[in-house]
Protein backbone atom coordinates (compact mmCIF):
# COMPACT_ATOMS: atom_id res chain seq x y z
CA UNK A 1 0.00 0.00 0.00
CA UNK A 2 1.41 3.23 -1.25
CA UNK A 3 0.94 6.28 0.83
CA UNK A 4 -0.87 9.34 -0.12
CA UNK A 5 2.34 11.79 0.58
CA UNK A 6 4.62 9.24 -1.18
CA UNK A 7 2.34 9.64 -4.27
CA UNK A 8 2.20 12.66 -4.60
CA UNK A 9 5.75 13.54 -4.25
CA UNK A 10 6.43 10.90 -7.06
CA UNK A 11 4.26 12.30 -9.46
CA UNK A 12 5.58 15.55 -8.53
CA UNK A 13 9.29 14.50 -9.52
CA UNK A 14 8.45 12.78 -12.40
CA UNK A 15 6.41 15.63 -13.96
CA UNK A 16 9.78 17.62 -13.32
CA UNK A 17 11.72 14.89 -14.85
CA UNK A 18 9.56 15.12 -18.11
CA UNK A 19 10.00 18.92 -18.11
CA UNK A 20 13.31 18.55 -17.85
CA UNK A 21 14.03 16.48 -20.68
CA UNK A 22 11.80 18.04 -23.00
CA UNK A 23 14.09 21.40 -22.25
CA UNK A 24 16.91 19.46 -22.76
CA UNK A 25 15.31 18.20 -26.15
CA UNK A 26 14.67 21.36 -27.10
CA UNK A 27 18.30 22.64 -26.96
CA UNK A 28 18.44 24.13 -23.78
CA UNK A 29 22.31 24.44 -21.79
CA UNK A 30 23.37 21.00 -21.34
CA UNK A 31 26.89 21.93 -20.51
CA UNK A 32 25.82 22.78 -17.16
CA UNK A 33 22.79 22.26 -14.85
CA UNK A 34 20.97 25.62 -14.82
CA UNK A 35 18.61 25.62 -11.02
CA UNK A 36 14.99 27.37 -11.00
CA UNK A 37 16.61 30.68 -10.01
CA UNK A 38 18.68 30.94 -13.73
CA UNK A 39 22.23 30.14 -11.41
CA UNK A 40 24.07 27.66 -13.05
CA UNK A 41 24.74 25.27 -10.84
CA UNK A 42 28.39 24.98 -11.93
CA UNK A 43 28.55 28.45 -10.80
CA UNK A 44 30.92 28.24 -7.57
CA UNK A 45 28.80 27.47 -4.54
CA UNK A 46 29.88 27.88 -0.95
CA UNK A 47 27.90 25.44 0.52
CA UNK A 48 25.88 22.47 -0.40
CA UNK A 49 26.59 19.42 -2.39
CA UNK A 50 28.50 18.65 -5.70
CA UNK A 51 30.00 15.63 -7.02
CA UNK A 52 30.63 13.77 -10.30
CA UNK A 53 28.51 10.53 -11.15
CA UNK A 54 30.01 8.25 -13.83
CA UNK A 55 29.29 4.64 -14.85
CA UNK A 56 30.86 1.17 -14.42
CA UNK A 57 33.54 2.10 -17.01
CA UNK A 58 34.47 5.48 -15.09
CA UNK A 59 32.99 7.70 -18.22
CA UNK A 60 30.54 10.72 -16.64
CA UNK A 61 26.75 10.16 -16.80
CA UNK A 62 25.18 13.16 -18.41
CA UNK A 63 21.48 14.29 -17.67
CA UNK A 64 21.09 12.16 -14.07
CA UNK A 65 18.29 14.15 -11.82
CA UNK A 66 19.40 14.75 -8.20
CA UNK A 67 16.81 15.05 -5.81
CA UNK A 68 17.17 15.97 -2.23
CA UNK A 69 14.74 15.25 0.67
CA UNK A 70 15.49 16.93 4.03
CA UNK A 71 15.96 14.02 6.60
CA UNK A 72 15.96 16.42 9.98
CA UNK A 73 12.61 18.43 10.07
CA UNK A 74 10.74 20.24 7.27
CA UNK A 75 13.02 22.70 5.25
CA UNK A 76 12.91 24.58 2.17
CA UNK A 77 14.70 23.00 -0.78
CA UNK A 78 15.58 25.97 -3.50
CA UNK A 79 14.97 23.33 -6.10
CA UNK A 80 12.88 20.12 -7.33
CA UNK A 81 16.09 18.94 -8.76
CA UNK A 82 19.56 19.61 -10.46
CA UNK A 83 20.76 17.74 -13.57
CA UNK A 84 24.40 16.62 -14.12
CA UNK A 85 26.17 18.18 -17.05
CA UNK A 86 27.53 16.82 -19.98
CA UNK A 87 30.95 15.25 -17.88
CA UNK A 88 28.38 14.00 -14.64
CA UNK A 89 29.12 16.85 -12.64
CA UNK A 90 26.55 18.76 -10.52
CA UNK A 91 26.54 21.44 -7.80
CA UNK A 92 23.57 22.13 -5.81
CA UNK A 93 23.13 25.31 -3.18
CA UNK A 94 21.83 23.88 -0.14
CA UNK A 95 21.19 24.89 3.33
CA UNK A 96 23.23 22.65 6.41
CA UNK A 97 21.20 19.74 7.23
CA UNK A 98 20.86 15.69 6.94
CA UNK A 99 19.52 15.42 2.95
CA UNK A 100 19.06 12.41 1.08
CA UNK A 101 19.84 12.38 -2.31
CA UNK A 102 17.97 10.32 -5.01
CA UNK A 103 19.73 9.67 -8.39
CA UNK A 104 17.14 9.06 -11.21
CA UNK A 105 18.14 8.19 -14.81
CA UNK A 106 14.90 7.81 -17.84
CA UNK A 107 12.70 7.31 -14.89
CA UNK A 108 14.90 4.41 -13.44
CA UNK A 109 16.40 4.90 -9.71
CA UNK A 110 20.08 4.88 -9.86
CA UNK A 111 20.92 5.08 -6.05
CA UNK A 112 19.99 6.79 -2.63
CA UNK A 113 22.82 8.31 -1.17
CA UNK A 114 22.74 10.44 3.06
CA UNK A 115 24.46 13.44 3.36
CA UNK A 116 24.94 16.14 5.48
CA UNK A 117 26.10 19.90 4.54
CA UNK A 118 27.55 22.06 6.88
CA UNK A 119 27.54 25.68 7.01
CA UNK A 120 29.67 27.38 4.22
CA UNK A 121 31.31 23.96 2.92
CA UNK A 122 30.41 22.27 -0.12
CA UNK A 123 30.38 18.85 0.75
CA UNK A 124 31.41 16.49 -1.67
CA UNK A 125 29.32 13.28 -3.09
CA UNK A 126 30.15 11.21 -6.13
CA UNK A 127 28.36 8.41 -7.10
CA UNK A 128 29.66 5.17 -9.39
CA UNK A 129 26.93 3.33 -10.93
CA UNK A 130 27.04 -0.38 -10.77
CA UNK A 131 26.49 -2.16 -14.30
CA UNK A 132 22.86 -3.54 -14.54
CA UNK A 133 22.36 -7.01 -13.93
Amino acid sequence: MTRPGRTVAAVAFAVCCIMCSAAAAEGANQERPVSSEGQSAGATTQQGIGGRVTGPSGAPIANVFVQASALDGPRAIPDIAVMTDSAGKYVWNLAPGRYRLTFMQDGRELAQREVIVRPNELTALDLAVPSQR
